[in-house]
């Protein structure tokens, strides 16, 4: 064989028949017509070079031609990205007007009554919720929609692609934007406006929400503070209340005697003053804040007023009574006067009972105040929910529009059930439910009696604690000696030497990079730079320390922050580094990397942002969010999101679970209780995932029955749910799958869809037929999930671990 292709004819004549037999011809110069034609299409929807060059290669495949040299695709794609953004320019230039284009230059210069350009104020980020706030936010608002710029048609372009170019409007300040051709300034402009507008929408409604709920919240606190201070007068009138009720409760007292006794036991005198003071004490029968609730009618008139006079408000036919009532405000500030008495015609039909008692303590009265208090609660609920929709918006949109379309559903449908664990007809999947949750059943009640870690009294599953497990002393000698063999390495020689190993520096790419190069050798000084930068935001260092310590320009730090440290190319690299990491045959010994668990922590945050929140959970009154980690069983970290501390961690489970984007195969998902929920159950089995939570309360947890027989059995007292409405499963079975497909596959994020799912409250019309569904699928966790949950809890084999100092006393309970 050493001798082959000694004659190059042979080497030749053998490619050539290898091509032939494979059905490949090679790269022709007429070939590159029909490529560029297809790059440009493609460049109008991405930008990425790196991305064009790989869609090239795919093209190349599917036509059968072998690939020609590197630096011929790169031209190609190069040629791609220049026409495609001449065009996207002439698209734009097109439909702007000479008005228009004054107003957008206009925003590049210095505004008077500002330090800065009107462009660099639209920049900015919403601070936290108040008054003042929101009025900033609405003349951002008007201030774009006074520019006209905002319904120009750019659908022409992906929606990927303009927010590519908001991106860099995020990133430039006018004096750059200057430099630009006019035609790719006002590009770049109009996808910035056209994102902006959404995103302010979005931080009005946001800050809306926070501010009515601010006002619920300080007046139930009032009310229990007011509480509080009475206790002593409240507990002196218990006392003379209680003395009262003995002498009127003694039956050896005559029935004549009993005021002469009351008044010997307590003088007149003071029994009436006792009983003028409890006025002032006593609460509503049902403990409402109605009285506390009023008080701040002024401060919601002061922000809800303009609110509502500059945001259009849409809804479903659930929300039509609260939308009835917003069109009744309108028409009062056209035709004045306005608030002081409600006319008859009033809408009330919004209120429920609780408000409808004290809003219309009478036929004839109707208190203006208590009902727009009324309504700005129920404006609350169902922007939550997805009722009241909002023109203009990314977050309270309709909600199909989150869905897969009917007809991209029924193209997508075979391929969803042919990857689907289950059966795809629903009859079949639910009897093999049944199954299940029978033979688990059978299982735990065979082995009751043994069981010595569960049981039940009074109708309450009670676990016993298991015994601390200490570390061996051995174990610790062991781990002792592995430490000391581990080298110490300095931060900034480790990232260099991982990259070494792995060039995830090339990942950090500027969003105008012509071509996808490898970076290590090009720029040494950027190289230093972004991994001076890393080390800054991951060891939390400002940028001024970092030149300090580093020798770097901190204008040059501060630089490769802007324009390469950005989500995309950090997520990138993650990606990268995990997915190495995964490849390693060390990693396989500590797990398959088929199981993750996730938790959230918080971190206190200065700056007074919109959404960084209080936690009511932690004693702290100290603003901050919530870093969301997963971590894998080999040790890896696969994802990462920044999300509010108020709200709980489920909402970002299925996040990441399904958008990890690695190659690690997870497919069972562990969290703590705060990253629990019955619909994140239903959510996981139908996306063909476990979801095994470690819940604290674990007793107290409602399980649902198959039948009806399984309440009669030994376990039957925990069976409190209601029985599997099998029914409602089917006539709902293809809408579940929709929903949990367009989760799959990023039409919608799970944070978005399960905090709406969450804060359902009416569930009537035809409308929610796609809300209610995933409710159903909360159901199917009785054969799917919760039957895992009573293995896991009572049977012998399924042992609970956990410290005897936990708080988590069903830690590692469910398998």
């Amino acid at each position: 064989m050493t001798t082959y292709a000694s004659r190059p004819q042979t080497r030749d004549d053998h490619v050539a028949q290898i091509r032939t037999y494979l059905g490949l011809r090679s790269y022709a110069a007429a070939d590159s017509d029909a490529l560029r034609t297809y790059l440009i299409q493609r460049a109008m929807h991405r930008d990425d070079a790196g991305v064009l060059i790989a869609e090239a290669e795919d093209w190349l495949r599917r036509a059968r031609i072998l690939f020609p040299a590197v630096s011929t695709l790169q031209r190609l794609v190069g040629y791609a990205r220049m026409v495609a953004e001449e065009q996207i320019q002439q698209v734009v230039m097109r439909q702007l007007q000479p008005a228009q284009i004054a107003n957008l230059e206009a925003l590049l210069t210095r505004s008077q009554g500002r330090r800065g350009s009107t462009f660099a104020w639209l920049k900015t980020a919403a601070p936290a919720a108040s008054v003042n706030a929101i009025g900033e936010l609405l003349s951002k608002r008007a201030t774009i929609l006074a520019l006209t710029v905002t319904d120009l048609d750019l659908r022409v372009l992906n929606r990927n692609r303009v927010r590519q170019f908001a991106q860099l409007g995020h990133s430039y300040h006018a004096g750059s934007l200057k430099r630009f051709d006019p035609p790719k300034r006002y590009v770049i402009l109009v996808c910035l406006l056209q994102d902006l507008i959404q995103e302010v929408t979005d931080d009005i409604i946001e800050m809306l929400d926070v501010l009515i709920g601010r006002i619920f919240s300080q007046s139930e606190k009032e009310r229990d503070e007011e509480f509080k201070q009475q206790g002593k007068h409240i507990n002196a009138k218990l006392i003379l209340f209680r003395t009262i009720t003995a002498i009127v409760l003694d039956r050896d007292i005559p029935d004549d005697q009993v005021r002469q006794q009351a008044f010997g036991a307590i003088p007149a005198e003071a029994l009436q003053r006792a009983y003028d003071e409890s006025a002032a004490l006593v609460q509503p029968e049902d403990f409402n804040i109605f009285a506390f609730v009023v008080k701040r009618y002024s401060h919601l008139r002061s922000f809800l007023v303009d609110v509502l006079d500059a945001i259009p408000f849409t809804g479903t036919d659930a929300a039509r009574p609260t939308l009835d009532a917003l069109a009744f405000i309108n028409h009062l500030d056209t035709t004045k006067p306005r608030w002081k008495k409600l006319p008859p015609e009033v809408p009330l039909s919004f209120l429920d009972d609780r408000w409808r008692s004290v809003v219309c303590p009478s036929p004839d009265t109707i208190d203006h105040q208590l009902w727009m208090l009324g309504l700005a609660e129920q404006l609350r609920r169902q922007l939550r929910s997805a009722d009241i929709l909002v023109p203009g918006s990314r977050q309270h949109r309709d909600w199909e529009s989150y869905l897969h379309p009917q007809a991209a559903w029924a193209e997508r449908r075979a391929n969803w059930f042919d990857a689907w664990h289950g059966s795809p007809n629903v009859d079949t999947y639910l009897d093999h439910v049944a199954e299940r949750f029978a033979a688990a059943l059978k299982q735990v009640e065979d082995t009751w009696e043994e069981n010595s870690f569960a049981r039940i009294e009074d109708g309450q599953l009670v676990l016993s604690r298991d015994e601390k497990i200490e570390i061996p002393a051995s174990a610790k000698a062991l781990r002792k000696a592995i430490v000391e063999l581990l080298p110490r390495v300095k931060l900034p020689a480790l990232l260099i030497e991982v990259n070494s190993w792995l060039p995830f520096r090339q990942h950090f790419t500027h969003p105008n990079a012509d071509m996808r190069q490898p970076a290590t050798g090009r720029d040494v000084l950027l190289d230093m730079c972004i991994f001076a930068v890393i080390l800054a935001q991951g060891c939390n260092l400002p940028l001024a320390t970092m030149a300090e310590a580093s020798g770097l320009s901190y204008h040059k730090l501060v630089h490769t922050a802007d324009w390469y440290m950005r989500e995309a190319t950090i997520r990138q690299a993650i990606i990268a580094l995990v997915d190495y990491h995964h490849s390693l045959p060390l990693a396989a010994t500590f797990g398959p990397g088929t199981s993750a668990m996730s938790d959230g922590i918080r971190f206190g945050v200065t700056a007074r942002s919109l959404y960084a929140r209080h936690n009511p959970r932690l004693p702290t009154r100290t603003r901050g969010v919530t870093v969301y980690d997963m971590t894998s069983d080999q040790g890896s970290q696969p994802y990462l999101d920044v999300i509010r501390c108020d709200i709980r961690e489920s909402a970002a489970v299925l996040d990441a679970a399904l958008h990890h984007e690695t190659e690690l195969p997870i497919k069972e998902h562990f969290t703590d209780t705060h990253g629990y929920t019955e619909l994140i159950f239903g959510l996981f089995e139908l996306e063909s995932r476990i979801f095994s939570p470690r819940i604290r309360d674990l007793p107290s947890q409602i399980l649902y029955p198959m039948e009806r027989e399984h309440r009669r059995g030994t376990l039957g007292p925990l069976f409190r749910g209601p029985r599997i409405n099998r029914a409602h499963i089917r006539a709902n079975w293809d809408e579940m799958h929709r929903i949990a497909a367009s989760l799959q596959d990023g039409t919608v994020t799970a944070q978005l869809l399960v905090s709406k799912l969450q804060a359902f409250k009416n569930w009537g019309g035809s409308s929610r037929r796609s809300q209610r569904c995933i409710i159903s699928a909360t159901r199917i966790i009785a054969g799917a999930s919760t039957t895992r949950l009573i293995r896991a809890s009572c049977c012998m084999p399924w042992r609970a671990r956990y410290s005897s100092g936990s708080k988590d006393c069903s830690a590692n309970v469910i398998t």
